[in-house]
């Protein structure tokens, strides 16, 4: 994913750099607990939408820094949010169970086989407004084990 930019960094410290990626949750870990991205490698693929728009804005303002510091600085600009991250664990609540029920009934849908508190609200959402039926992904909740 970051390999053909890894190759363009000719510093000190660039394959540490890739070694912490690796060996860190940065291509596992969600963007946000419940905004944008907030999906297993979100963090990664909002990182890469950022280094691609930087780019792309440096040559297309002419802003004159270098290709190596706008790829150093958009791969770096959420490193907090590396171990920040924990998947949700909290069980729907009993009136948030039994709406979702009707709703899935009206629609002559079933109950999914696994349905997190994070999950149903998604669900509720998706069913009172007429959108499509999401498949499970986790919620998340801040967990920072790397205050920076």
């Amino acid at each position: 994913m970051f390999t053909e930019y890894f190759k363009k960094i000719n510093r000190p410290g660039r394959d540490k750099l890739i070694e912490f990626m690796k060996t860190s949750d940065f291509y596992l870990a969600p963007c946000s607990t419940k905004y944008h991205l907030n999906r297993p490698g979100g963090l990664a693929e909002h990182t890469l939408n950022v280094l691609k728009c930087a780019l792309d804005l440096n040559a297309r303002f002419n802003c004159g820094i270098s290709e190596e510091s706008v790829i150093i600085a958009s791969i770096g600009h959420d490193f907090a949010k590396v171990w920040f991250y924990k998947e949700s664990s909290e069980e729907m609540t009993p009136p948030q169970e039994n709406y979702l029920k009707t709703l899935l009934r009206q629609k002559g849908l079933k109950m999914p086989p696994k349905v997190d508190k994070v999950f149903a609200s998604k669900l509720i959402d998706c069913l009172k407004n007429n959108k499509e039926v999401p498949e499970y992904s986790p919620g998340y909740e801040v967990d920072d084990k790397l205050p920076l």
